[in-house]
């Protein structure tokens, strides 16, 4: 299947310049039918805690945006906006991701808002962890902060059968070298390919180097794409993961069959 990973800045707190800026640059290149299309978290806004400026319904503008560009062009599409639920309160970082009949595939919750960055005073974590089917593999969304927490991934890779892992994530440059690292231990753990997209550029509050990537199941290295704004390409293989999961059969020594002492 081929994957595409749409790095690019973002302009801040204005999601119609957004949308123009990546339709037009879609338009002058556009995605092959049956392939996948992923964007940053908050793709459409940059990571904002301005809810009553920046906050959606479900089914927004994010997400008819999502799901115009899967219609026009036949693909998947995955990104993430800022949800205001009816009633007010924190909001949710949710994902969404549409097929290329306009299907909604999933939504997914943020799990771990950020509290170090204070988006835990603004939104509120999720409680539901979905996979979808696409291109013949199993798919589970993860956003950004979720990298840290290595038991998200193995309980989607041995409880719901994971093989594609992404990440989509406004993550600081400061923080690159944790960024490249856990995107590789993610895949290497789990057998499994990491397709992950960070914004460039800068907002108010940070700086961001890219660094987006699509690791294979071995932990190599089928993109990267240092701090350009571009979109880029993949292939990922279900022959490469089948093979790299029976030939190194670590997944099926996974237990948790021991006590902890002390």
């Amino acid at each position: 299947m081929k994957v595409y990973l749409y790095q690019r800045p973002i302009e801040w707190e204005d999601p119609q310049k957004n949308f123009r800026q990546m339709e037009e640059q879609l338009d002058a290149a556009p995605p092959e039918k049956g392939s996948l299309l992923v964007l940053a978290e908050m793709f459409s806004t940059g990571f904002s805690f301005a809810l009553e400026t920046v906050g959606e319904p479900a089914h927004g503008s994010s997400s008819e945006f999502l799901r115009h560009l899967a219609m026009k062009f036949g693909i998947a599409t995955v990104g993430s906006f800022p949800h205001q639920p009816e009633g007010g309160g924190k909001g949710l970082n949710r994902l969404l991701a549409y097929l290329p009949d306009g299907t909604l595939a999933c939504y997914y919750d943020k799990v771990h808002p950020f509290s170090y960055g204070k988006e835990a005073d603004h939104y509120t974590g999720g409680k539901r962890l979905p996979i979808f089917e696409f291109g013949g593999f199993r798919i589970c969304p993860t956003v950004c902060y979720d990298l840290r927490f290595p038991e998200l991934y193995r309980r989607a890779t041995l409880q719901g059968g994971a093989e594609v892992f992404l990440c989509i994530a406004n993550w600081p440059t400061p923080r690159r070298g944790h960024w490249n690292t856990l995107l590789r231990a993610r895949a290497i753990e789990n057998q499994a390919y990491m397709i992950a997209v960070n914004r460039i550029g800068s907002d108010p509050l940070n700086s961001y180097s890219g660094d987006s990537a699509v690791i294979d199941p071995r932990g190599g290295e089928a993109l990267y794409m240092e701090d350009r704004d571009e979109i880029g390409v993949a292939d990922i293989e279900r022959e490469e993961l089948e093979s790299w999961r029976s030939k190194f059969p670590a997944l099926a020594d996974a237990t948790e069959d021991f006590e902890i002492l002390g």
